[in-house]
């Protein structure tokens, strides 16, 4: 889990399926139902923290280092659950 340091901005839409969006962090994800939806959205930032935050920045393109920068501003700290 973490522990952000600010609200994550989305927004989230329904066109048969429920759709949310996070411009700051290019993430779109979606699902049958809003739970589905927040589940993806959870699982895609984790996976952005693994993909981009842990990684060194020597290994990551410029725009990934940018990504990587903004996720060390969001996020404050992780928590074992």
């Amino acid at each position: 889990m973490f522990i952000l340091t600010q609200k994550l901005e989305t927004d989230v839409s329904f066109e048969d399926l429920f759709i949310i969006r996070c411009e700051a962090l290019d993430l779109t994800v979606w699902g049958q139902t809003l739970t589905e939806a927040e589940d993806a959205l959870a699982f895609s930032f984790y996976s952005h923290y693994q993909s981009y935050y842990l990684e060194a920045d020597e290994e990551l393109a410029p725009d990934a280092q940018r990504l990587k920068a903004l996720l060390h501003m969001l996020i404050l700290d992780t928590v074992q659950v």
